[in-house]
């Protein structure tokens, strides 16, 4: 067919350019996904569109140009643009889950502009930074983390609510890093946030049993401390009973509130998860008195179908044994409140013992990175990260630039930073 026979047909003959993606296998997606994001910056701002080249570069598939131009966009004077552009790159993590080519070096360039971000002077900015982060669960690093978790104590509410959603996404990529991030949240001594706390409460799940396992005795002293908002300690329960056996000795607390004279919603939550923790010979014997039985079968009875066996198990036991006038509470002393907060500070300080245990005991089986941030070789060595940017400009140590611009310090470097100090 002639070029005026297609044009007859109504049919318009592809391009040049058509011709040569469609016979490059791969150039399409990816100039589709370079395509999606400028139209995804375009309708954040066009400034920004304009900072990235206009639409002129829309086709050019240059994913590599894209994420410089975005990253030199987070230092705009303009706190607007900023914003525009962290939302473009969170935009480009979830787009390029789609797209099956390797983009890891771009991915790693978007995630080191974003880190670099995370001390914006505007909060609009920082709370934007954390949000796009959590758009590369898969980029992070343990040093990313710990960086992220710092804005948990941002004087911004939004911002630190953002850092705890954040982090969530990164739970099963890095559950113990996480999980220590989050308990000195739950433990924090005097704070007033109780959505933020009920969020890293929460947040647990997402980090797996066995880490969250390492927070049951910090878990407990919350369920127990009755200064704390209900919302907060029902939460607390919930997150003991998911854990199961695992929380085993969190049921002295749990029962000790289930018969206590607290709040009925907390009581019930209590009683929900001993029977989901506790093994129910155990219960039997350790609640022996005539009315903390009758009160712990009235909550199991309101509990309905989900907790029928195990009422029906405890009250077959205890018809069969003489109640007791030892009251529950002389077996489980409730602490006093002026202790409360020095027993959540024992409890933290014991689950971080055994979360940074655990966490040098998966480095040493994890392969090693062989390339590191400006950001992260400054949290390994305790120097500023002034001081390795300019030893990185003044080839005082062996370092390469990434697509972003960026400094990429090698591994047997950052080694060397850590045996023998900068050289000289």
């Amino acid at each position: 067919m002639s070029a005026s026979d297609d044009q007859n047909s109504g049919k318009r003959a592809p391009s040049r350019q058509q011709r040569e993606r469609v016979l490059q296998p791969g150039t399409l997606p990816l100039a589709r996904l370079v395509a999606t994001i400028f139209d995804y910056a375009e309708r954040e701002s066009p400034v920004l569109l304009e900072r990235l080249g206009g639409k002129s570069q829309r086709a050019s598939g240059d994913l590599d140009g894209l994420v410089a131009g975005l990253g030199k966009a987070i230092r705009d004077r303009d706190p607007e643009i900023r914003i525009a552009a962290v939302h473009t790159l969170g935009r480009l993590g979830q787009e390029s889950k789609a797209y099956s080519g390797d983009i890891t070096a771009a991915a790693d360039a978007a995630v080191t502009a974003l880190s670099a971000a995370l001390t914006d002077s505007d909060s609009g900015v920082r709370e934007a930074v954390l949000a796009s982060l959590s758009s590369y669960p898969s980029m992070a690093t343990p040093a990313l983390v710990d960086r992220m978790s710092r804005a948990a104590e941002d004087p911004e509410p939004r911002v630190r609510r953002a850092s705890i959603a954040a982090l969530r996404a990164f739970g099963a990529q890095f559950p113990l890093p996480v999980v220590a991030a989050l308990v000195r949240v739950i433990a924090a001594p005097g704070t007033k946030d109780d959505e933020l706390v009920q969020m890293a409460i929460e947040g647990l799940v997402d980090c797996g049993q066995d880490a969250a396992s390492e927070t049951v005795d910090t878990l407990a002293v919350v369920v127990r401390d009755d200064r704390i908002a209900a919302g907060i300690r029902v939460t607390a329960c919930n997150v003991l009973g998911w854990l199961g056996p695992d929380a085993q000795p969190a049921c002295d607390s749990l029962a000790a509130v289930a018969t206590g004279a607290g709040a009925t919603e907390v009581r019930l939550a209590a009683a929900q998860a001993l029977i989901r923790v506790a093994d129910l010979d155990w219960l039997a014997l350790r609640v022996t008195q005539a009315d903390h039985q009758r009160d712990l079968l009235s909550l199991l009875r309101q509990l309905g179908p989900q907790a029928t066996e195990a009422r029906r198990a405890l009250q077959d036991q205890w018809k069969a044994q003489p109640a007791s006038s030892s009251p529950l509470a002389a077996t489980l002393p409730a602490p006093a409140v002026a202790d409360a907060t020095a027993e959540r500070l024992v409890a933290m300080e014991s689950a971080l013992a055994r979360i940074e245990k655990g966490i040098k005991a998966s480095q040493a089986a994890s392969p090693e990175k062989q390339r590191y941030t400006v950001n992260e070789v400054a949290d390994l060595t305790k120097l500023s990260e002034w001081t390795v940017r300019q030893a990185c400009n003044k080839s005082r140590i062996k370092a390469e630039k990434g697509p972003d611009g960026q400094w990429r310090i090698p591994r047997e470097e950052l080694v060397k930073i850590q045996n023998e100090g900068l050289p000289k």
